[in-house]
């Protein structure tokens, strides 16, 4: 009920405000760092009137390029190699990694939620049908670039859908294309895994908090957010260098504001050794 909820407030909100709302991106943190400020640029160059969601676009204008991401049918994995199967190895680094499991529980269970094996392999069952619908109405993509500024181009999967409540997140993978290298994708995101957030899996709501359905309200908690579900990556590129943002369409730190207001646009350089951010968007209306 709450995801139903939550993406009905979302797109009323959507319809309601963007006729009428004016805005623009402000550089809070990286001023004076050349990337910072050609993005900022490149963001307001489209004249947005609400914070742009996925798939930011960008100005080439100002030098900025994105990768050149390719669907399963354009051949770009080596012949044999079932993407299916791929994208099931990367549900399952999700769902290790990012996916809080309650999201997958019947909800009027959340109060009782307490993560048995039972409850755990229901929760899992039910991911899994709904991963398989989103591989039909969102194919992952494919590019070869240097995701880690290494000199090196790697194998890149990105989860891409054309909606919200998935999240735009992404995997590097071996050279066969089947699995994900964990190891590698790791070291380049920079959230952490759901677990070691440290937030629990359902958190206590009151009336009023944004997009919380009065059922969960009536029992006084819902579920913690995650990256799975609500975080979104992009790429792009800069003077030979590659560079991804981050923003979060909902976070438990937005603490019930309007995810629109609370949000920042991060914007993070890789490199071998690990991911470093080095600017920070804030989203303001003339």
């Amino acid at each position: 009920m709450t995801l139903i909820y939550k993406a009905l407030v979302a797109a009323a909100l959507l319809l309601t405000a963007a006729p009428v709302l004016a805005g623009q991106y402000e550089l809070v943190k990286g001023k004076g760092v050349e990337v910072c400020e050609a993005y900022e640029k490149s963001l307001n160059s489209f004249q947005p009137n609400l914070p742009m969601v996925g798939g930011r676009p960008v100005s080439s204008n100002l030098g900025i390029d994105k990768p050149e991401w390719k669907s399963p049918e354009d051949g770009l994995a080596p012949n044999g190699v079932a993407l299916a199967e791929t994208f099931q190895n990367f549900s399952e680094f999700l769902w290790e990694r990012d996916v809080n499991p309650v999201r997958y529980s019947r909800s009027e269970r959340w109060p009782q939620w307490e993560g048995t094996p039972v409850q755990m392999k229901e929760a899992h069952k039910y991911y899994r049908s709904s991963r398989g619908q989103v591989l039909t109405w969102s194919p992952p993509l494919l590019a070869e670039f240097d995701i880690d500024n290494d000199g090196n181009p790697e194998h890149v999967y990105f989860q891409h859908p054309a909606r919200s409540m998935i999240g735009d997140l992404f995997a590097v993978l071996v050279a066969d294309y089947k699995t994900v290298d964990r190891k590698k994708t790791e070291r380049i995101l920079p959230h952490p895994p759901f677990k070691k957030l440290g937030l629990g899996m359902v958190r206590p709501v009151k009336k009023g908090d944004w997009g919380i359905a009065p059922s969960d309200v009536k029992v006084g908690n819902t579920l913690v957010e995650d990256a799975a579900s609500d975080l979104h990556y992009d790429f792009f590129f800069f003077k030979g260098k590659t560079y991804f943002d981050q923003w979060w369409e909902s976070h438990p730190d937005f603490k019930g504001k309007s995810d629109i207001d609370a949000g920042l646009l991060r914007v993070f350089e890789p490199s071998p050794q690990g991911t470093q951010e080095i600017c920070t968007y804030r989203f303001i209306y003339k």
